[in-house]
Order: structure tokens, then C-alpha cells, then sequence
């Protein structure tokens, strides 16, 4: 009975520790973050059309990430030093979560929600099953929108300080 009960912990094991994300965690070369499936609502007043983008789809995605933020301009707020973070020069440092939602057009649009260092923030903890909303936080906290289709850029958001 007890080998029983150790051989049903250990099956039961690798499962618990996949519930901690609500998605699925990816990792690249120069980033790491998790996919918010379509079914999960990620506001209680959630009714955007959505879908769920790929590990592929994020690739692609963090590949055009590095281009356009290299090409933002030197005094932007992109390049901005706050907090000793300057987003461009440590884009790799943010975590992300990715949101696949539909355009009124039908296109298919992901939202990238970036911050910093949630190991250290215990605000931050739930990272991978819930979504992180700041308003202040300055260049530690911000979001863009990707156009898959267009594989265009908008709506770039860097929060501000109070």
C-alpha cells in the first residue's frame, strides 16, 4: 500500500507542477514567457474574439521584436534610462505574455505584455496564469499589438511614472 501511494504521488506530480501555468511557457534565445490560450479570460469583461497563437507564432514575433525596437528612435522612450533600464538595450531581461485576439477586420493580432524581473516582485508571481496590469512602473512595465498577417507593430505602450 505504501509503494502504492509513492508510485500515485510520483504520476500525480509532473501534472501539479504543470497546473502553476495557465499556458503554455515558451523560451527563446532572448526571451521567455507564456501563451494565454483562446478559452482563458483574461478580464472579467473579456469579450474580444480570440485564438491562440503558436510557439511558432512567437518566434516569428520576438524575431521582428528585436528589429523594431532597434529601429525606435535614440531619444524615444524606448531608449529612455529609467530605473536603469533602458528597453531596447535589455529587451531580453522583460518576461512576456502573449494574448491572440481577432481585429474587427478579422486579422489576427497578438498582445505582448512585457515587465521586469518577476523572480524579484511578488506582485509578479502569477505571471504565467494571470495577466499582469500596471499603471505606473515607468519603462519596467509596457505592451505592444503584432499584426501576424502584416507582421506590423502598434500601439507600442510604455507606462509612465507617478
Amino acid at each position: 500500500m505504501k509503494h502504492l501511494l509513492i508510485l500515485l504521488l510520483t504520476l500525480l506530480a509532473p501534472s501539479a507542477s504543470q497546473a502553476q501555468s495557465v499556458g503554455e511557457i515558451v523560451h527563446g534565445n532572448a526571451y521567455e514567457g507564456v501563451i494565454f490560450p483562446a478559452a482563458v479570460k483574461l478580464q472579467p469583461q473579456d469579450s474580444v474574439r480570440r485564438w491562440t497563437p503558436t510557439a511558432a507564432d512567437i518566434a516569428q514575433l520576438e524575431r521582428a521584436l528585436i528589429v523594431f525596437m532597434s529601429k525606435q528612435p535614440r531619444k524615444s522612450r524606448v531608449n529612455e534610462v529609467m530605473f536603469g533600464l533602458s528597453i531596447h538595450r535589455q529587451l531580453s531581461g522583460y518576461t512576456r505574455q502573449y494574448a491572440g485576439y481577432l481585429s474587427p477586420k478579422g486579422e489576427k493580432i497578438i498582445y505582448v505584455n512585457c515587465f521586469w524581473d518577476p523572480d524579484n516582485d511578488p506582485f509578479l508571481k502569477h505571471w504565467p496564469n494571470s495577466l499582469i496590469q500596471v499603471f505606473d512602473g515607468g519603462n519596467a512595465f509596457w505592451h505592444i499589438h503584432y499584426n501576424t498577417a502584416k507582421r506590423r507593430f502598434v500601439g507600442l505602450s510604455i507606462n509612465g511614472v507617478a
